[in-house]
């Protein structure tokens, strides 16, 4: 059973709070371990409750740095082309290791040549259809 702080709905379980609040995030976007840690931080959950709660979530394959990885570098390429090096910086930038930034980056990558970015990045698209005069 769920204890609960009296007056709040706030579970007085500090690793079933920090789980709770990651779990919200996650629900949003990926995030790398870094960033989770100080978003938990920032919301307020101790070090110790802060990184049980990534490490459980991390063996539950919710989150980790290799998934957060891949999916930011598909994210990227989907709304524009970019150079690995400007993709291995943001994944750094983020709290990602630089070999896992790198090696996430070439295998995502591997399959796109330099030529085929450029024609996806000059491709005339048409104006919105809320930008267009009527």
């Amino acid at each position: 059973m769920l204890m609960v702080m009296p007056g709040t709905r706030q579970p007085a379980d500090p690793l079933t709070r920090a789980k709770r609040i990651a779990l919200r995030l996650l629900g949003g976007h990926a995030w790398s371990r870094a960033e989770m840690l100080a978003r938990l931080a920032r919301r307020g959950c101790d070090p110790e409750s802060a990184l049980a709660a990534v490490g459980e979530l991390e063996r539950a394959g919710l989150m980790g740095d290799e998934r957060y990885a891949r999916e930011r570098v598909r994210t990227e390429l989907a709304r524009r082309p970019a150079a690995d090096a400007l993709l291995e910086h943001t994944l750094t930038s983020r709290g990602v290791s630089p070999a896992l930034a790198a090696s996430t980056t070439r295998s995502v990558t591997a399959g796109q040549s330099e030529s085929a970015c450029w024609r996806t990045a000059t491709v005339r698209r048409p104006w919105p259809a809320w930008a267009r005069r009527s």
